[in-house]
């Protein structure tokens, strides 16, 4: 009890003292910092994939977020056959930094010699190295199927 609420008057000494309470550290308030975030269609072929024969996945990717990227990241592309999970192929390449509601088409060359007449499966991860801090971090993988055709195989 403060001095200024009460007058204390008479003998204190048979009066137990009792710590006040510690008083709590106020928890801070998390400031939201603007972020970039990458998103894109799902990939598409310029040509349907056959053995042997080169052909191009694009994807078109976009910034979405509330700021620019400000910097370089790599998008990975994978070719999986379906049934054995191997990795039969992996391109790089470069998106560069983005502002607010760019969009940029990437592209990758693939010249697949395995599995033909079998199911594969694409993935294509945005900022595969986890470069950017983004506002959606779960929609950095997109997909597509596709059956290797047998051509020179």
């Amino acid at each position: 009890i403060a001095p200024s609420t009460v007058t204390a008057s008479g003998d204190f000494s048979s009066v137990r003292s009792v710590d006040p309470p510690a008083t709590s550290t106020p928890i801070p308030t998390v400031t939201p910092i603007p972020s970039g975030n990458l998103a894109a269609s799902l990939p598409v072929f310029d040509s349907t994939p056959t053995c042997q024969v080169t052909f191009q996945v694009r994807i078109n990717v976009t910034n979405n977020g509330s700021s620019a990227t400000n910097t370089v990241v790599t998008v990975m592309f994978q070719d999986v056959h379906d049934a054995s999970g191997t990795v039969q192929q992996v391109r790089y390449a470069a998106l560069p930094a983005m502002n607010v509601g760019d969009n940029y088409v990437v592209t990758a060359d693939f010249n697949i010699s395995t599995y033909y007449l079998q199911n594969h499966t694409i993935y294509v991860t945005l900022d595969s190295e986890n470069v950017l801090t983004e506002t959606n971090e779960s929609d950095n993988v997109y997909t597509i199927t596709y059956q290797l055709q047998q051509g020179g195989c």
